[in-house]
């Protein structure tokens, strides 16, 4: 059966945004390096929560028409976490688990199965897409980018591409540093365009950026 233009359309978009979206907070992760940030437990918990419950209530909203329905998905939706967690991690699991019990709270039932059986195959690939980011910012981290001394900077007119040519600056940055939340690479005038990854990409396509050669005599 031939799909439709919407759904093909959903799908296609889907995808995009689910990748933007994991390489957003896959990128929070570099702020828990305490040589380059300082930070309390009381800010990483207020972000935790924000983050957790925005994306409760976005995934909650799909095809629900009245607070119960949404608060009916929001209960699923900790279901499925707890029965994920017993795959993940069973020392929590075994810990939530008794701290349910103890409270009078009886733990999801393994009839819960089924539901979390429609979710292993999304769980798998998005630990799959975090292990092959992991290799991938491992294989990447030292690499350092520079401006590309051939290139006419003069020629440009917007001036986000300036200024993150300009933060580049002589030395260049790391892969890393290019990831991380701070980096100019991450700022763009339009929020769908603030993937540090795909403007680096842009860049060195466009011949403004390249790879710097290490060289251990002269660096």
């Amino acid at each position: 059966m031939k799909k439709s233009i919407r759904k093909l359309r959903f799908e296609r978009v889907s995808q995009n945004r689910l990748q933007r979206a994991l390489d957003a907070i896959d990128s929070l992760e570099n702020l828990s390096n305490k040589s380059n940030y300082d930070w309390n437990q009381t800010q990483i918990d207020k972000m935790s929560g924000v983050l957790m419950s925005r994306i409760k209530l976005v995934m909650a909203s799909f095809g629900s028409t009245s607070p119960l329905e949404r608060y009916n998905k929001l209960k699923e939706q900790d279901r499925i976490q707890y029965r994920l967690l017993k795959e993940s991690d069973p020392e929590v699991y075994q810990l939530v688990s008794d701290d349910l019990k103890k409270h009078g709270h009886i733990p999801p039932s393994e009839s819960d199965a089924d539901i979390v059986s429609q979710f292993r195959e999304l769980y798998i690939d998005l630990i799959e897409r975090k292990t092959r980011h992991s290799i991938e910012s491992n294989s990447m981290s030292e690499r350092r980018f520079i401006v590309n001394p051939r290139f006419n900077t003069n020629r440009l007119i917007a001036k986000h591409n300036i200024d993150r040519l300009l933060w580049l600056g002589k030395k260049g940055r790391t892969y890393d540093e290019i990831l991380s939340s701070d980096s100019l690479y991450c700022s763009h005038p339009d929020p769908a365009k603030r993937n540090p990854k795909a403007n680096l990409k842009w860049d060195i396509d466009q011949g403004r950026v390249i790879e710097k050669i290490s060289n251990s005599l002269s660096d």
